[in-house]
């Protein structure tokens, strides 16, 4: 069992999820906001014992976490992350999946979610496209082609900024339709069912677009990536964003097509 983030683990992962490991310790030593986590190796799970369970607990200060995948080899049949379950040896076995560590983080409830973002950058074309869901739905949703976005701003990049800073005169914004909101609840609904997540939750009658202050901090921390040389070697990248209810962003990954392609192929 190892603590993150920590430099040089994602190494173990070279033929597999190395891209979503590195990425993640990237961020949090750049100083974006991540959670803690905890990787319980494949081979060590049938060992997890008390001193182990106790140890990760301390480490994320929660008797909870939420359980990620980390695949050794490319995989085509992944499984679903995200569910939060107690850290105890008997829910970790009930968790195993061939070829795979356990990533264990702080819980986070995705349902509890005011909105999640996909920032996408194409510095070939110059462009800044982000999309959006709303109050308790998760970005996995558009990530494995469920739902749509509630909306969706392209923006320049280099960001331009007028006279008073007023860089939103160069944006293009789209907000789904009514119809598609509702569409877009059905599926979740169906999504968190189908997972055991939950309950029955209330979702906004209608979708809120976000506000200026959100969209600032998304763009300040784009800028931080860029300036930081993150994903200096990629023409395109993603990189996904939770704003929790309480105010916690918390930062992900980041995805490029040539690091998705190695996980699965």
């Amino acid at each position: 069992m190892y603590m993150l983030p920590k430099k040089d683990v994602y190494k173990t992962y070279k033929n597999g999820c190395e891209e979503k490991l590195n990425s993640y310790c990237s961020l949090a030593f750049a100083g974006f906001p991540v959670l803690k986590s905890v990787v319980v190796p494949e081979e060590e799970l049938s060992g997890f014992g008390k001193e182990a369970e106790d140890q990760a607990k301390a480490y994320l200060g929660s008797s909870h976490c939420m359980i990620r995948y980390l695949y050794r080899k490319p995989c085509h049949n992944v499984r679903n992350g995200g569910k939060i379950l107690s850290i105890t040896s008997e829910k970790l076995m009930a968790e195993h999946e061939q070829d795979a560590d356990l990533w264990l983080l702080e819980p986070s409830r995705r349902e509890e979610n005011v909105y999640c973002c996909n920032i996408c950058l194409n510095r070939e074309m110059g462009r800044l496209h982000i999309e959006i869901l709303g109050k308790g739905f998760d970005i996995s949703d558009i990530n494995k082609g469920k739902i749509c976005p509630h909306e969706w701003i392209d923006l320049p990049y280099p960001i331009e900024y007028g006279a008073n800073g007023d860089w939103w005169k160069w944006a293009q914004i789209h907000i789904c339709s009514q119809k598609e909101y509702m569409e877009s609840i059905k599926l979740r609904k169906e999504r968190l069912h189908r997972f055991q997540m939950g309950g029955e939750m209330v979702f906004d009658a209608v979708f809120c677009p976000m506000d200026l202050s959100f969209l600032e901090r998304i763009i300040f921390w784009i800028q931080q990536v860029e300036q930081n040389g993150l994903c200096k070697r990629a023409g395109y990248y993603n990189l996904s964003c939770s704003f929790e209810t309480g105010g916690r962003l918390i930062f992900w990954d980041i995805q490029t097509p040539e690091g998705k392609y190695k996980a699965y192929s």
